[in-house]
């Protein structure tokens, strides 16, 4: 089983181009607990055109890992 969450990734007016937002669009990416760790899921990015930002629904597969962060939203770095 899969469970699913989403979060912002990236929202600063004047920082990021909407055009490099948009560009991220439908891209999907391994996700890991730290840097070189096991992948434990992916993310998709989504661009939003209404909040100008760009989100990601993340899936992860660990179901230990998925509990820990359905209290927390996670973030992407």
């Amino acid at each position: 089983m899969t469970d699913k969450f989403e979060s912002i990734v990236a929202y600063q007016e004047g920082y990021f181009t909407e055009e490099a937002l948009r560009e991220q669009d439908g891209k999907e990416v391994p996700i890991t607990m730290e840097p070189g760790g096991p992948v434990i899921g992916k993310a998709t990015l989504k661009y939003d055109p209404g909040e100008k930002a760009l989100k990601a629904e993340f899936e992860i597969e660990d179901p230990k890992v998925a509990e820990i962060l359905r209290g927390d939203p996670p973030s992407i770095f």
